[in-house]
Formats: structure tokens, sequence, C-alpha cells
């Protein structure tokens, strides 16, 4: 577990930490929780962090939010996120509904993918539509949150209706 939550790192420090977190050969990726929530990350730190969260596919738990990454970062992220990943926070990083679509396929790769957060990133109701059939088809998520995206009523109703029976949380 490594937390630089708060830190203001910025893309210069995610490379410095994510050359650090790159395994030495022959070491066993032990990494399964990272946060680097209100970091400056920006797309750039994002991007760099790439590989070493692809060094470790067993990362559990991942929380990126309040970093701005909007779509740079949502499409630099999209090719790394593991399938061993269970929560994923992505709260307040402006990703669009482009960022939306970029993660959807990734999403549905993460197979224990529990709690999905994405609160505040200007999807849209076009962003929405682009998560819909990855929440529809896990039957792993409990969790769900995607509130303060600007989604009209037809998309919400609709989630409500084919989502929100088996989740635990659903927060729209």
């Amino acid at each position: 577990s490594l937390s630089f939550s708060g830190g203001s790192i910025g893309p210069a420090g995610a490379a410095e930490v994510g050359a650090a977190l790159i395994p030495k050969p022959g070491a066993h990726p032990t990494l399964t929780k990272l946060d680097l929530s209100a970091c400056e990350l920006r797309a750039a730190g994002v991007q760099a962090l790439v590989p070493a969260l692809q060094a470790h596919p067993n990362l559990r738990v991942l929380s990126l939010s309040r970093n701005e990454m909007e779509f740079g970062g949502a499409t630099a992220l999209a090719g790394a996120l593991g399938t061993c990943l269970e929560e994923l926070n992505l709260n307040f990083n402006d990703l669009g509904p482009s960022g939306a679509a970029a993660l959807a396929p990734c999403l549905h790769l993460a197979q224990g993918l529990t709690q999905l957060k994405l609160f505040g990133n200007c999807l849209g109701s076009a962003g929405a539509k682009e998560l819909l059939p990855v929440v529809r088809a896990s039957t792993s998520l409990t969790s769900l949150y995607l509130s303060l995206n600007n989604i009209d009523g037809r998309i919400k109703s609709e989630m409500s209706g084919t989502v929100r029976p088996r989740l635990k949380t659903f927060h729209i």
C-alpha cells in the first residue's frame, strides 16, 4: 500500500514515483493499493505512471481522484488497468464523455471490480451511455458513484431501472 494523497507531486513527481514502483528484475510485484489523489498529476502524470501500473498486475485499489487528468489521462489509464482491480476512484477529473468511452472497454476486463467512483467528471448523458453496457454486464460491481455528471433524466431512469436493483450503493 502506498499513498501520496494531497502531495501535489505533479507530473514530474509522478514520473519519479512510477520509476520507483517498477520492480527490480526477478522481484515479485506486491503493490495492491495506490492512492495518488489530489497530487496534481494531470494527463502527463498519469501517462508517466502507466509502466508502473502495468508492472503491478495484482493492484486491487487505485485512487487518482482530483488530478485534472481529463481525456488524455483516461486514455493513458485505460491501457494500464489490470484484471484484478477491485476499486477505482477517479472522482473529479473532468474526464468527459470521451474519457468514459476510453475507460469503458478496460473496465469490462476488470472482472472483480466492486467499486467505481466517477463523481464530478462532466460525463454527461453520452458518457453515462458509454458506461451503461459495462455496468450492466458486471457481475461483481456493488457500488457505483456517478453524481455531479450532468446526466439527463432519461439516462438516470434507465440506469436506475437496470442497475440499481443489484447494487448496494448507487449515486447518480
